[in-house]
């Protein structure tokens, strides 16, 4: 709203530690532009910034100082043709021209939305709520005048009933009718009328000597009325003026003096009195603070006693504890050992676990092959089978099988033993060949039956981890290919930001000063971020000098000219 406002929220970011904002005081910011509609009629131009929004009439200072004369355009192409440094223009896709010349645009996200900006519908919800909590702040303040209402009557009726109460008190006081009995007070109750019939006495003596100085003074007033008769015109009648005024300034003063000791004596009961009863009240109070404070003293001297003691267990407790950090360090380290001792077994474990799946694998092989070559063999001897029988055996007529003569059989025997003796086999070799498969059979020793489904098992597993390890190089392949990017697009729009600050940096300074040069390189471009920023000067033809070689008024122009472009 205004600029204390502005004052105590940047105190509460300095405060705070949040950050940085920069704050439009309502109350201070006075600004209006004469917009020039001939600029309209050019080709590409939409309308100004401030004809296509829409915002509430209490902050057009504020819309008019954020974008004052800006144009809204179609391209950045047709910047040029309007004029470039006579307007402020901007695209719809956010590129811009500043009057000083500098342009600026690119590429730009749309994830973000409208930014700040709001549609109609958000501002009618605003409004909406606001109303609602005008209504509520308007019933919180009604509310709260009720309670102050409230605690107002509260605070009169309890001085209503101390009032009261004292009164009772100097009541009971007067009548000290606490802790006495009704004899005590019979007998002041007959004191007091004692006491009233001696005063009533005293009074009316008092109104007798009154009547008679009445009587005196009225004497007196006749014999003066006589000499005033006798001698009007005497020295008598001027003395006794002089009397009466003396009289008559004596009087003034006996009842101003009377006046003043009757107010004395009445602030004396009405202020010194309530007074010193609050100072001996407040003199009670301190002393059992006093009293509390040393109870307080006493207590945190105690407790100060136990912490330093704790603090001396504590101290104790840490050599301790370092004592069996140390032991705990050694430990570590023997386990570690004892792990990468236990590691080398596993692996030699799993090298044996190697070994023993491929001892499967052949075992497995050679299975194979045993079983296709007994199916072979059974298959060979059943089609034997069934030759012979059909060649030697025929049925009868009772369905009796009957073997055709021992002559086809001999026959058969003949013809095997003819083929035995004319193929030559060598009977060395095929027993060598017998007793190598006889010890490669040996070898493999005695078979575990669960060996097969032990092996599966653990193949599964380390497929498993296969893939498992698989996908990790995937997505480490990937999220340092993402980092990779991000990297570059990082120092993509380091870049970019810096060539722009050394554009406006390198104007600002030009104008700022007329008898040099400067310049803004980066310490090392492959290594942007763990690297500086040189800021280098020329003030004569040849040399330029470091930022720390100038004088002081050279440094100041320098950095305010840095912080200029900064702001830009």
């Amino acid at each position: 709203n205004d600029d204390n406002t502005a004052v105590k929220y940047i105190n509460y970011l300095k405060e705070k530690r949040i950050g940085n904002a920069t704050f439009l005081p309502l109350n201070k910011i006075n600004v209006k532009y004469k917009l020039d509609d001939s600029v309209l009629n050019k080709k590409g131009v939409i309308d100004y910034a401030l004809n296509l929004l829409n915002y509430d009439k209490k902050y057009e200072n504020i819309f008019n100082l954020v974008f004052a004369d800006t144009l809204i355009i179609e391209k950045i192409e047709l910047a040029k043709s309007i004029g470039i440094g006579d307007y402020r223009m901007v695209t719809l896709d956010g590129d811009m021209a500043a009057k000083s010349g500098a342009m600026s645009g690119g590429f730009k996200s749309k994830k973000g939305g409208m930014g700040v900006f709001k549609d109609e519908q958000d501002s009618k919800k605003l409004e909406s709520i606001s109303k609602r909590l005008d209504t509520l702040n308007s019933s919180i303040s009604h509310l709260r005048e009720e309670k102050e209402d409230n605690e107002r009557a509260l605070y009169d009726d309890r001085q209503r009933k101390n009032e009261l109460e004292g009164e009772v008190i100097k009541l009971e006081k007067l009548l000290s009718i606490e802790g006495k009995d009704t004899q005590s007070i019979d007998r002041e109750i007959e004191a007091i009328l004692s006491d009233k019939v001696v005063i009533e006495n005293s009074l009316k003596k008092i109104s007798r000597d009154i009547k008679e100085i009445d009587n005196d003074f009225a004497i007196l007033q006749e014999e003066k009325s006589k000499l005033r008769q006798i001698s009007a015109t005497g020295s008598l009648m001027k003395d006794i003026a002089n009397f009466e005024d003396s009289r008559d300034k004596l009087r003034n003063q006996f009842l101003a003096v009377s006046s003043k000791l009757d107010a004395k004596s009445i602030e004396i009961r009405s202020v010194l009195e309530p007074e010193s009863i609050n100072l001996s009240k407040i003199l009670k109070d301190n002393e059992l603070a006093l009293e509390n404070l040393k109870k307080s003293v006493s207590s945190l001297s105690e407790t100060i006693k136990k912490h330093e003691l704790e603090l001396k267990d504590l101290k104790i407790r840490e050599k301790e504890l370092s004592k069996d950090y140390k032991q705990y360090i050694e430990k570590r380290d023997l386990l570690k050992e004892d792990r990468i001792k236990e590691e080398e077994k596993y692996e030699k474990e799993f090298a044996k676990f190697d070994k023993v799946k491929e001892k499967g694998a052949q075992l497995r092989y050679a299975i194979g092959e045993y079983e296709t070559l007994s199916s072979t063999l059974n298959d060979e001897m059943k089609f034997l089978y069934q030759e012979l029988r059909a060649e030697f055996i025929e049925k009868n007529a009772d369905e009796n099988e009957i073997i055709l003569g021992e002559s086809k059989i001999n026959d058969l025997i003949v013809m095997v033993d003819e083929k035995l003796t004319k193929t030559q086999i060598d009977v060395k070799e095929l027993q060598n060949k017998v007793n190598n498969l006889k010890t490669r059979m040996n070898g493999f020793g005695s078979i575990n039956m669960k060996a097969v489904e032990i092996y599966d098992k653990l193949n599964e597993e380390f497929n498993k981890l296969l893939d498992k390890r698989q996908t990790l190089n995937v997505e480490k392949d990937e999220i340092l290919s993402f980092i990779a990017e991000m990297d570059e697009k990082k120092k993509e729009r380091f870049m970019e930001t810096f060539i722009k600050l050394r554009d406006f940096f390198i104007d600002i300074f030009s104008k700022l000063s007329t008898k040099g040069e400067v310049e803004l390189n980066v310490e090392n471009e492959k290594d942007l971020f763990n690297s500086g920023v040189e800021i280098r000067v020329r003030l004569s033809k040849n040399n330029y000098l470091d930022i720390k070689s100038l004088s002081g008024g050279e440094k100041t122009i320098t950095a305010v000219a840095f912080i200029f472009a900064v702001q830009e």
